[in-house]
């Protein structure tokens, strides 16, 4: 959604926190991005991200914009062993 999409992240955090009924703020997101201190969201933002932004992954995919490698590689959490 926000990765090349239209909606800026301030919006979709807005939407995440209102479907969930959750309280995440932008930091959380960062720390999730990076893997700081080993932070991934649960597995209840985890599914509701997926199921947001597979379909438009899927689309970029049969567009040929990106390859079934880089789909999968798009939504992998980071590893703590990649995190700075």
């Amino acid at each position: 959604m926000t990765d090349g999409g239209s909606v800026p992240l301030a919006d979709a955090l807005k939407i995440l926190n209102q479907d969930l009924g959750t309280n995440y703020r932008h930091d959380r997101i960062t720390a999730w991005e990076q893997g700081l201190g080993g932070r991934k969201p649960n597995v209840q933002v985890y599914e509701y991200m997926i199921k947001r932004v597979l379909p438009c992954l899927l689309e970029r995919m049969d567009q040929g914009i990106m390859t079934r490698s880089e789909l999968v590689a798009a939504l992998m959490l980071p590893s703590e062993a990649s995190a700075p």
